[in-house]
């Protein structure tokens, strides 16, 4: 056998053997459960740490930390999940990595998708397209053909997410969430086949 032959096959175990490592790190054992009330403390933990790792530089810090006590404390999951959204957490390796919260809107074919995070840890490892993915099968399996939902104009990277997912911009929307703040969002949806 050749030495440049021999330097070829090396290389060639080498990659092989880095590949099979990286994809098993990649499978990881992944779940999605809906959630119940045992699990909003948690939810509210892990939304505290995404919010804050993710939205400074998109909105202020004040904004966060109002958004966060307006929208994730537990006695406001509570009254959702009261109230029929439904929300679904994501495990990975038994640990709660992300959740999603949905519910009707005021057009009976038609779906709010409220809250979709996933742990920056696991961000671009497909965890996030499946908690996407579970939460619109469960919707279609409702009898629901569209789904919406809002995001804030500048979190590009969640943009080119729901892009690539096939959502498309419907309309710009400027709401007014009270204490002196504004959300400034795109309303975003796809159409269930």
């Amino acid at each position: 056998m050749g030495t440049d032959r021999k330097t070829f096959l090396t290389y060639v175990l080498i990659a092989s053997f880095t590949i099979t490592i990286a994809s098993m790190e990649a499978v990881k054992t992944s779940e999605i459960l809906s959630a119940t009330c045992d699990d909003l403390a948690a939810i509210e933990e892990l939304a505290t740490r995404i919010w804050n790792a993710h939205y400074p530089g998109i909105i202020t810090q004040e904004q966060i930390d109002y958004m966060l006590a307006q929208d994730y404390a537990i006695e406001r999951l509570q009254q959702d999940l009261k109230q029929g959204i439904g929300m679904d957490k994501l495990l990975v390796e038994g640990k709660l990595t992300g959740f999603s919260a949905y519910g009707p809107t005021s057009r009976s074919d038609e779906i709010k998708l409220h809250k979709l995070y996933v742990d920056q840890s696991v961000h671009g490892k497909g965890y996030g397209y499946k908690l996407l993915t579970h939460c619109e099968s469960n919707v279609k399996a409702r009898g629901y053909h569209k789904i919406i939902l809002q995001v804030n104009k500048n979190n590009s990277k969640a943009i080119k997410a729901y892009e690539r997912n096939h959502y498309y911009r419907e309309e710009s929307v400027v709401v007014d969430i009270g204490g002196g703040f504004v959300m400034d969002d795109f309303i975003m949806a796809k159409i269930l086949d």
